[in-house]
């Protein structure tokens, strides 16, 4: 079965179309097929002509693919988790996921453990882990979370050199992003400089 055609078959406007094209991408999801289950996976999420976003059948494809290996699918379970507050389940997702070099998953990880959400805070050990995630993944949300910590005074003292330090780290990449990163942050960069200030 051709991949793009299951695509277009789910994004059809004829129900027949669609309802096939459902069984045939299940069929090899359950056969393995990663790419199969990120049709599925994408579309219920964002929904399709003739699909609505179902968050129990995004959950249930997601999990299917992370179990079959999928280090991106293991990130977003433990999204999915977070934002159903199942915080254990999401920690343990997040922490597989981030161990497979998923840099989203180390922006997820930090912020679960300087909030304490499915653990006891750990802002130092979260500052670490996105930190890393900074240099090596070169990791523009990491970085905006860290300058947002430095700057709010709540787990560590504020340091407003630090915040501007860290996302001066990664200004090239800030640069080279979309407008709405780039706008993001220059106007951070700017409130970091005047609180320095």
């Amino acid at each position: 079965i051709d991949i793009d055609d299951l695509k277009r078959q789910l994004n059809s406007t004829v129900a027949s179309e669609v309802v096939e094209a459902e069984k045939e991408a299940i069929a090899l999801l359950e056969q393995g097929n990663l790419e199969a289950a990120d049709l599925l996976i994408s579309a219920y999420a964002e929904g399709a002509p003739l699909v609505r976003p179902d968050r129990i059948k995004e959950f249930k494809y997601t999990k299917m693919a992370a179990d079959l290996g999928s280090d991106f699918c293991r990130y977003w379970l433990a999204k999915l988790q977070h934002g159903s507050k199942d915080y254990a389940g999401a920690i343990e997702n997040a922490t597989r996921a981030h161990e497979k070099g998923i840099p989203y998953a180390a922006t997820l990880l930090g912020k679960m453990m300087l909030a304490g959400e499915g653990q006891a805070a750990k802002p130092l050990d979260a500052l670490q882990i996105l930190s890393d995630s900074v240099d090596k993944d070169e990791n523009t949300d990491a970085a905006l979370l860290i300058a947002q910590v430095y700057m709010e005074e709540k787990v560590v003292p504020r340091n407003a050199q630090g915040a501007y330090d860290i996302l001066q780290r990664l200004a090239h990449v800030f640069e080279r992003s979309a407008p709405t990163l780039r706008a993001d942050y220059l106007d951070r960069l700017g409130r970091v400089l005047d609180r320095a200030d």
